[in-house]
């Protein structure tokens, strides 16, 4: 069980892959409609101006931006509220990430996963192996 504080209240909650606890889910959602509706009659508007509008605090509209639910090509974001790159510092329209630092990321990940190559040589297939067994044979 993954216990986390809510996003939006604060309150502790059974985390089941939301940033929001189940009685915030509703607002988060109704906010975003909101927000996405006003970017489509309003494109390019500033995040200061979306918030005001719509009532939606600019804080929760830097997180849809974070989650990847919106992208900044269609908001203007000032360069206090800009996104950057977690790791990197370049700007970045949506995530925390840019794409190279993905793309390194990767390279990493894939680099620390080996693939297992072959068993150990003291194990014959059809045979029931204990540990003691193996350390006897080894030493």
């Amino acid at each position: 069980m993954d216990v986390r504080n809510c996003k939006r209240c604060g309150k502790i909650y059974n985390y089941t892959g939301s940033a929001v606890c189940n009685n915030c889910l509703r607002q988060e959602q109704e906010d975003f409609e909101k927000v996405r509706e006003y970017l489509f009659q309003h494109p390019n508007s500033s995040a200061a101006e979306v918030s005001e509008a719509v009532g939606v605090e600019l804080k929760v509209i830097s997180r849809f931006l974070k989650e990847g639910r919106l992208e900044a090509d269609y908001i203007k974001m000032s360069g206090d509220d800009g996104l950057a790159c977690e790791k990197c510092g370049n700007p970045v329209t949506s995530g925390r990430f840019c794409e190279n630092c993905i793309r390194e990321m990767q390279a990493d990940f894939s680099k620390a996963v080996k693939p297992v190559s072959e068993k150990p040589k003291s194990f014959q297939p059809g045979k029931v192996h204990t540990f003691e067994h193996i350390l006897r044979r080894r030493y």
